[in-house]
């Protein structure tokens, strides 16, 4: 099989990379650090055969990034990076990491055989009405009505829900303005995951859709713990795992099915034509969750009362 990469950044180089594959496999993990977990990290993505990893934001957690840079050199031809809290300290790391990985923009889209790919930014505005918020609008309604696209990944640094954490920062607690804000386009639009680093765990929800009663508390749409059926709305996963410092979990949502404080690790996902299974591999090499979505029809936008949407 031949994995083919297209899209919208400057990084020319990186959307004409071609890989043989007998699968497409996606890699996923935020929060890294420069320790020797993050060492870890990156000899497991290796170890996952990844085609395109997708890192969550906050990386050197310094003011220069070339501490993370030299760490993940094995695997950044294949790292597509959106940008965290700690990754926009000052202009002149923002754009080091910006023109390291070819981007023009922190928000952007892109092809990967029949995955649409959309990273967005928690630290440019996202309100609606934003440019921001416009090109994801557009960049969804294009991606749902393409007959090529069969999924369609969100990643992004700050989450929309979480179970409650002993992070003390008031983004830890999901936020209030990206979930009203973007949940009811991603049920519009068929989005099927949503990944998000920021808080130093790991969490997986069960498919969830946007509940116009009480915007907080999504609607759970499959009560099954692992395998799913074209569920409605998405699964959310919270991967900071890469290798900075581990934070608490001091309970659980009601829609999160799995959860752990304990060990780093990768969101490894293998796509075929019409599943994905995704695995959490911790850098033990142990298999802490599972789950498969399998879907047999296109995407298409659906009716939601949930927000306004254009």
């Amino acid at each position: 099989m031949v994995v083919l990469l297209t899209g919208s950044t400057s990084n020319t180089g990186f959307f004409n990379h071609v890989t043989a594959a007998s699968d497409l496999t996606i890699v996923a993990a935020g929060d890294w650090g420069c320790t020797a977990n993050t060492r870890d990290t990156v000899a497991n993505i290796k170890n996952s055969s990844a085609n395109l990893v997708l890192a969550l934001g906050d990386y050197s957690y310094s003011d220069t990034p070339s501490c993370w840079l030299n760490i993940v050199k094995p695997i950044n031809s294949i790292t597509r990076i959106n940008i965290g809290n700690h990754d926009d300290l000052n202009a002149t790391l923002l754009r080091s990491y910006l023109n390291y990985f070819g981007l023009s923009k922190q928000y952007y889209s892109y092809n990967i055989q029949n995955v649409h790919i959309l990273t967005m930014s928690t630290q440019l505005p996202f309100a609606a009405g934003s440019k921001q918020y416009n090109f994801v609008l557009e960049d969804l309604k294009s991606a749902a009505r393409n007959p090529s696209t069969k999924w369609i990944i969100v990643n992004l640094h700050t989450p929309l829900y979480t179970s409650p954490n002993t992070c003390i920062e008031y983004t830890c607690t999901g936020h209030k303005i990206l979930r009203e804000t973007y949940h009811p386009l991603f049920d519009k639009f068929g989005v099927d995951l949503v990944l998000e680093g920021h808080i130093n765990n790991y969490q997986t929800s069960y498919p969830i859709s946007c509940n116009s009663k009480n915007l907080s508390s999504p609607t759970v749409t499959s009560t099954s713990k692992n395998n799913y059926n074209n569920p409605e709305g998405q699964i959310y996963v919270i991967v900071g795992t890469g290798g900075v410092n581990l934070q608490g979990l001091s309970g659980q949502a009601p829609y999160t099915v799995l959860q752990q404080d304990s060990k780093f690790g990768i969101l490894a996902m293998n796509f075929s034509k019409n599943k994905l299974s995704a695995n959490f591999i911790s850098n033990d090499g142990s298999i802490l969750d599972q789950f498969k979505i399998t879907k047999r029809t296109s995407h298409s936008t659906v009716i939601t009362n949930c927000g306004l949407i254009p």
